[in-house]
This record gives structure tokens, sequence and C-alpha cells, in this order.
């Protein structure tokens, strides 16, 4: 079970970091739409607020990624001390 619930939390990581990348890339992308006269600021600042919140459900993961880590070390038989 450890196992198994180690290898979704790592997938739900990766699937936040690239929601972190994508987040970026929408920003940028609404830097240049505003700066050719094309876009709203509102949008950047949307974006932004993507960016943060991407960023948080990142850090989430790879803490439950940790957790998840010792739990499994922990069902093998070691100390997180060793």
């Amino acid at each position: 079970m450890a196992y198994h619930e180690s290898t979704a939390r790592k997938q739900q990581m990766e699937i936040a970091e690239q929601n972190v990348a994508e987040a970026v890339e929408s920003l940028e992308s609404n830097l240049e739409r505003i700066l050719g006269l094309v876009g709203l600021p509102i949008e950047a600042v949307q974006a932004v607020r993507a960016i943060a919140d991407a960023r948080n459900a990142y850090i989430d993961a790879v803490i439950r990624y940790n957790q998840s880590q010792l739990r499994l070390w922990r069902a093998i038989g070691r100390s997180p001390q060793a």
C-alpha cells in the first residue's frame, strides 16, 4: 500500500510541476499580448494568481510525496534516522 501511495503522490507532484510551467507560459503569453496592445492588464493579474495557486499546489504535492516516502521507508522496516 505504501508503495502505491508513493507512486501516486509522485505522479501528482509531476502534474503539479507541469501546471506551474503552464501558468508561467500563460503569464508570458499575456504579457506579450498586453505589450502588443491586444490584451488587458487584468489578464496578467489573473496569470500571476494562477502561478501562485499552481506553486502552492506543487508545494503541497511535494510535502505529500515526502510524507509518503517516509511511510514507505517505515513499511520496509527502516528508521527515518538511518
